[in-house]
């Protein structure tokens, strides 16, 4: 079974989860927003291996540490919808808040679609896309088999 660990993060108290599987010690990061010294502080503290950094859509206040993909050596993905709000802190929302950091988000090393499954250990997320808040907004639903 997944576990979830949430990590309230930047100037929005955004969630950032730790999605993982007790058992295998695999895992995958969800909305790394802000505050990277304290997702790797709490990484490395959980001794699980993560293997990707995911962002449920491209406003800054989920994206904003995203450069931990690169800490971590690992890909990160979005749905291809929200690729142009990573570019473009005006549309973004950083500067609209005043919160822009200057830090270049990093491309993504892929993309996510409608029904796509992402293995986390011996668990499985299923990506649905959910687009209303922004253009590639997805929701990770936990696929539970009986």
């Amino acid at each position: 079974m997944l576990k979830i660990k949430t990590l309230e993060v930047g100037p929005l108290q955004t969630n950032c989860y730790l999605v993982f599987d007790p058992e295998c010690q695999e895992g995958l990061i969800v909305d790394p927003g802000a505050d990277k010294p304290k997702i790797i502080k709490t990484v490395e503290k959980s001794g699980v291996r993560f293997k990707s950094v995911v962002n449920t859509h491209g406003h800054f206040d989920h994206v904003g540490a995203d450069t931990i993909k690169e800490l971590l050596g690992v890909p990160l993905y979005l749905h291809q919808a929200d690729l142009p709000l990573l570019k473009n802190a005006r549309v973004n929302q950083a500067l609209i808040l005043g919160v822009d950091n200057g830090e270049k988000i990093p491309t993504p090393d892929g993309f996510l679609e409608e029904g796509q499954e992402l293995a986390v250990g011996g668990g499985r997320l299923t990506v649905w896309h959910t687009p209303g808040h922004s253009p590639g907004g997805i929701c990770l639903v936990a696929v539970v088999s009986s």
